[in-house]
């Protein structure tokens, strides 16, 4: 395989989850990050992104996930150790059946923290992509949010 060239960027397929609990929206944060994302991860070769989805928040919370739902897609760009990033975030709506108390999720990931947060309370916890901010805070008035959305420059 072909190593990409520090001057262009890294391309990520991400499955990510938009987990209501309790009316408070589930998200995870990298040790030492300022921002917060939500969960969820890469794509593996010859898995389909709900199948991504749940394999990823067994992984990370040892919680069996069920997928309810296809939101869209959100394009973001991102610099992270010195090299651009692009990623492609699919969001799903999705359940933790299993979850009796949501002070009970734990990361099973020593570099990953937990959080549930208000909707209202995004932009202080600096969600990343931006415009998923939006989209959760229409959910959670029971609106449609859009089914696209991009972080990246228009050209």
């Amino acid at each position: 395989m072909r190593e990409t060239p520090p001057d262009r960027p890294t391309l990520h397929l991400l499955a990510r989850a938009v987990i209501f609990v309790e009316g408070q929206v589930l998200l995870a944060r990298a040790g030492g990050a300022r921002h917060t994302f939500l969960p969820g991860g890469h794509l593996e070769a010859g898995e389909s992104l709900p199948v991504t989805l749940e394999r990823q928040l067994l992984e990370e919370t040892g919680q069996r996930c069920v997928v309810q739902g296809y939101l869209g897609a959100v394009e973001h760009a991102l610099e992270e150790g010195g090299r651009r990033h692009f990623e492609v975030n699919h969001l799903f709506v999705a359940a933790l059946p299993d979850l009796d108390d949501p002070h009970d999720l734990h990361s099973a990931d020593q570099h990953l923290q937990f959080i549930f947060a208000a909707p209202d309370a995004l932009e202080l916890l600096r969600l990343e992509p931006r415009p998923v901010i939006g989209w959760i805070q229409k959910l959670a008035r029971g609106e449609t949010p859009p089914t696209w959305a991009s972080s990246l420059e228009a050209r």
